[in-house]
Order: structure tokens, then C-alpha cells, then sequence
């Protein structure tokens, strides 16, 4: 079970605004936290979890280990539904 989830946009990115309005919108904003890969606080965040796309939402484990990655809408849903690991 995932206990945190990130997820990775830039301001220039339009799914990562359509991404961002659906987790808004679908009461889950207090699920995730969402980083601007473009801060220097983002990117050194990004680096740590080997982020090289956007936008990417990322779980961790209880121990805070990356425990899976999401790059779509579908898949970023179906990953904070659902809270079990699969195959994104």
C-alpha cells in the first residue's frame, strides 16, 4: 500500500495543469504533493527520485522508498484509487 504520493509538473506543461485540476477537483489534493520540477527545490526533488518527465506521479512505501510511477491521467487515477502497487 502506497502511504505518500508526488507529483512532478511544470508550469509549461498542459496535462500537468489538467492532471493538477483533476486531483483539485477530485477531493484527493490533500493525497499528494505536488512539486514544480522547474524550482530549484523541484529539481534537486526531481533528481532524488530520478525524474526525467513530467508530469510523474510518484509513490512511496511506508519506509519512503519509490514504490511506483504514474505519467497519465488514467494511470495517475487509477494509482490514487486504488493505493496498490501495479504496474505503471
Amino acid at each position: 500500500m502506497f502511504e505518500k504520493f508526488i507529483l512532478f509538473t511544470t508550469p509549461m506543461c498542459p496535462t500537468c495543469t489538467e492532471i493538477k485540476e483533476w486531483v483539485e477537483e477530485s477531493g484527493k489534493a490533500g493525497m499528494v504533493e505536488v512539486i514544480d520540477a522547474t524550482t530549484p527545490e523541484g529539481k534537486e526533488k526531481a533528481a532524488e527520485y530520478s525524474i526525467s518527465r513530467v508530469p510523474t506521479m510518484v509513490s512511496l512505501d511506508k519506509s519512503g522508498q519509490k514504490a511506483g510511477e504514474a505519467f497519465d491521467l488514467d494511470s495517475i487515477e487509477e494509482m490514487l484509487e486504488n493505493k496498490t502497487l501495479k504496474d505503471y
